[in-house]
């Protein structure tokens, strides 16, 4: 709670809520998923955001999507919403679709005439839009179904078949739907061909990516930056006193030696490069060799900055800047493979539908 730069998590006593592992970045979910026990503590790590320890308090497995499947589609279908909702449906698409009926099946059914019933299996008890229902498929629902009335058991499973035919049939009978689908089915012919053209080469043809990043290297470049060490305390005569032994030219083991009462712990350092305007800097601070002022933050924690170094901007490597060369890669990729698209293809505007909908959607 006085210590941590997660503002979100430190008021908790540092408790994150439930994640899974491709909510968090690898280097930490790896650490975290590694936790076999409840209370166990893992070494201290560092992320490029920092260090961190971790206590796992719980794990929730998530059971296989085979094991819930049934247990969620019976939850659904035995909802009240759920069947009111499919009788509605099914009400309404009996007006809209051609069903036949076999009327004297029908009622050896509902009277359970066995031995004519076994002669007939393959008759059709009724049929929607010409797709033919089988009686052996309206008996087999009944055995499944045995705390039904006969006669509910007959028009449920009739709505069913009439909501599945819709189902099945939708793309041909529901414009809008067919729309959504067919966007669907482009967007992952799209994706596929994103991945084969452009992400896969960018990540993989390591010969291009260099020669990509030599030749744009003037994108890539650090900020100004303070190779420096930051203190921070709880109060302000022990800030009063680290500033001291900073300008004296103490070293850290030795200020936390002179400062700090075990067990309690009074100042925490942090070193290393940080550009100018990093968040971990006090708002006001200016970089500057030297010890700087003792700065106060809101929650009453106490900052000072010793900078041992300033190096001016330069230019990165590529491991430092790896994850934004590829993406900019990736971009020159993507616009060469569009024009050799244009080049290859005949492409036809309709100028006068175009004009509407710029007059329509003008922003």
């Amino acid at each position: 709670q006085q210590y941590s730069d997660d503002k979100t998590s430190a008021p908790k006593g540092g408790r994150l809520p439930k994640f899974t592992s491709n909510k968090m970045i690898p280097s930490f979910a790896e650490v975290a998923f590694s936790l076999e026990n409840e209370n166990d503590v893992s070494k201290p790590f560092q992320t490029p955001y920092g260090w961190h320890i971790i206590r796992l308090i719980k794990k929730h497995p998530v059971k296989k999507y085979e094991e819930l499947k049934d247990e969620l589609t019976r939850r659904i279908k035995n909802s009240a919403r759920s069947a009111a909702a499919g009788k509605s449906v099914a009400n309404r698409l009996k007006k809209e679709y051609k069903i036949e009926y076999d009327t004297a099946l029908k009622e050896l059914f509902l009277n359970q005439e066995t031995e004519k019933l076994a002669l007939q299996k393959e008759r059709m008890v009724f049929s929607i839009n010409s797709k033919e229902i089988p009686l052996q498929q309206l008996m087999t629902y009944n055995n499944k179904q045995r705390k039904k009335s006969l006669i509910a058991a007959y028009n449920d499973f009739l709505n069913e078949e009439i909501i599945k035919y819709y189902r099945e049939n939708l793309e041909k009978t529901n414009a809008d739907f067919a729309v959504t689908m067919q966007e669907y089915k482009d967007g992952l012919l799209l994706f596929d061909l994103l991945q084969q053209k452009v992400w896969n080469p960018a990540q993989k043809d390591t010969v291009a990516l260099k020669k990509f990043f030599s030749e744009h290297r003037q994108n890539y470049v650090h900020k100004r930056r303070g190779d420096l060490i930051i203190a921070t305390c709880t109060k302000l005569k022990k800030a009063q006193q680290v500033k001291q032994h900073l300008e004296a030219n103490k070293t850290i083991d030795e200020i936390k030696s002179l400062v700090n009462e075990s067990p309690t712990i009074h100042v925490l350092f942090s070193s290393g490069l940080l550009d100018v305007g990093s968040k971990k800097l006090p708002k006001e601070f200016e970089l500057k060799e030297g010890v700087s002022k003792i700065f106060e933050e809101d929650n009453n924690h106490f900052i000072i900055v010793k900078v041992n170094k300033i190096l001016e901007p330069s230019e990165k490597k590529l491991s430092e800047a790896r994850g934004l060369v590829i993406n900019d890669f990736q971009e020159q990729i993507e616009k060469q493979w569009i024009e050799e698209l244009r080049s290859n293809h005949a492409i036809k505007v309709n100028k006068r539908t175009l004009k509407k909908l710029v007059k329509q959607y003008p922003n």
